[in-house]
C-alpha cells in the first residue's frame, strides 16, 4: 500500500441526491468529481439499473448537474444545471437519453424541483429581490441591515434576498411566481390531485429571533396561503398522504434536537 498523493483526488467520486425511477428500474444519482483542467468540481447525473450492471452518464454539463427527479410518467429527468449559467437553472431531459433543455432562466437561479402528480408542471423554490452587479470591480453600495438572519454561510449576504415557490410549464414559458413576502418558502410538495402545494415557510412575528417553522397550503392556481401546523419547533420534508387528507413531515419541537415523523391535517 503506498500513500495518498494531491493526484489520487482526481480519481475519486462522491456520490450525492438520488432519485428512483417510478418504475423502478433505474436510479438516477449525482457524482462528482474534481476537474483537473479548471481546479473545480464538475458533476454530472448517472443512472445505473437497480438489477445491476454499468453506471452510465447520463448528462455532460460544463460544470454541475444535480438533484435528479425523474417525472410520475417516467417519460423525463429534471434536474438542476449550470450549464451557460452562472446559477444553476432546472433542465429536463428526456429519460430514454437525448438533448437536455432549460426551463428557467431566472437571475438568481432556481431550487430543487418538484414534478406535478400529471408530470406537466415543475415547482420549486427560488431567490427573489435583486440580482448582484454582475461587474466585479464597482464599488459596492452600503448595506443597511433590517433583520438578524442577514448571512448564510456558503451563500454570502441573505437580507435582500426570499426564497419564494415558482411553478413552470413543462412545454416551456415563464415561471410563474405563487408565493411572496417577506420571508422564505421552501420545499414545496404537491397534492396528489396537483390542486395545492405544501410547502415550510417561518411566517410568525418572532422568526428573525427562533428557528420554527410551518407547514403551509397554498393553490397551485395561485391565492393566500394557510397554515396548517403551529409554531412549536422546525418542520420540514413535507409530503401527502395518496387520499390528500394528511402530510407527513418531520418535526424538531426543540431545536436542535432529534427530529419526529408527524402528520398535519391538510384542510
Amino acid at each position: 500500500m503506498r500513500p495518498m498523493t494531491p493526484d489520487d483526488l482526481y480519481a475519486i467520486a462522491w456520490l450525492g441526491e438520488c432519485d428512483i425511477s417510478p418504475d423502478g428500474s433505474r436510479v438516477a444519482v449525482t457524482v462528482t468529481r474534481l476537474d483537473r483542467e479548471t481546479d473545480a468540481y464538475r458533476s454530472a447525473i448517472w443512472v445505473v439499473e437497480t438489477a445491476g450492471g454499468e453506471p452510465r452518464q447520463f448528462t455532460a454539463g460544463a460544470k454541475r448537474d444535480s438533484s435528479p427527479r425523474w417525472s410520475p410518467d417516467g417519460r423525463w429527468l429534471a434536474f438542476l444545471s449550470e450549464r451557460g449559467e452562472d446559477r444553476p437553472q432546472l433542465a429536463v431531459m428526456p429519460a430514454a437519453g437525448g438533448e437536455s433543455r432549460l426551463v428557467t432562466k431566472l437571475p438568481l437561479g432556481a431550487g430543487v424541483p418538484a414534478w406535478s402528480p400529471d408530470s406537466t408542471r415543475l415547482a420549486f423554490s427560488a431567490k427573489t429581490g435583486a440580482p448582484p452587479d454582475p461587474d466585479p470591480k464597482k464599488a459596492k453600495p452600503y448595506r443597511r441591515i433590517t433583520s438578524m438572519k442577514y448571512r448564510v454561510n456558503g451563500q454570502g449576504f441573505t437580507y435582500d434576498q426570499r426564497r419564494h415557490l415558482f411553478i413552470v410549464d413543462l412545454a416551456g414559458g415563464d415561471p410563474r411566481q405563487l408565493t411572496d413576502g417577506d420571508w422564505d418558502d421552501t420545499q414545496p410538495s404537491w397534492s396528489p390531485d396537483g390542486a395545492s402545494l405544501s410547502f415550510v415557510s417561518a411566517r410568525h412575528d418572532e422568526r428573525e429571533f427562533d428557528t420554527q417553522s410551518d407547514l403551509w397550503v397554498v393553490s397551485a392556481a395561485g391565492g393566500e396561503a394557510r397554515r396548517v401546523t403551529e409554531p412549536a419547533g422546525a418542520r420540514g420534508a413535507p409530503s401527502w398522504s395518496p387520499d390528500g387528507t394528511v402530510i407527513a413531515h418531520i418535526h424538531h419541537p426543540a431545536w436542535p434536537s432529534n427530529g419526529w415523523l408527524r402528520l398535519a391535517a391538510a384542510d
